[in-house]
C-alpha cells in the first residue's frame, strides 16, 4: 500500500485536495468526494504506462491518504524580531 498525505481545502466549488507528495489534486463537492477523487488521481498517475508498449497487466496499487500536518508559525527571523 502506498501511504500519502493530503491537505484539504475549501474553494468556491467545493473542496481541493492536494497530495503533499506528488504533484496531483481533486476537487469534489464534498470532502469525501475531493479525497475519493484525489485517491483515484493517484492510482492513475502510479499505474500510467511510460514505455512505447506497456506491459499488458497492470499492478494492483492501493492508495492510503492521511491528512498533513498544519503549516507552522515561523518564528522570528532575526535581531529585533519580537515573538
Amino acid at each position: 500500500m502506498s501511504n500519502y498525505t493530503y491537505r484539504l481545502r475549501s474553494i468556491d466549488s467545493g473542496f481541493l485536495a492536494e497530495c503533499c507528495e506528488m504533484s496531483v489534486t481533486a476537487e469534489g463537492l464534498t470532502e469525501d468526494e475531493a479525497l475519493s477523487g484525489l485517491r483515484s488521481a493517484l492510482v492513475e498517475k502510479l499505474t500510467e504506462p511510460n514505455a512505447v508498449a506497456p506491459p499488458a497487466k497492470q499492478p494492483l496499487i492501493e492508495v492510503s491518504l492521511k491528512p498533513a500536518p498544519a503549516p507552522q508559525k515561523p518564528g522570528p527571523q532575526g535581531p529585533g524580531e519580537a515573538m
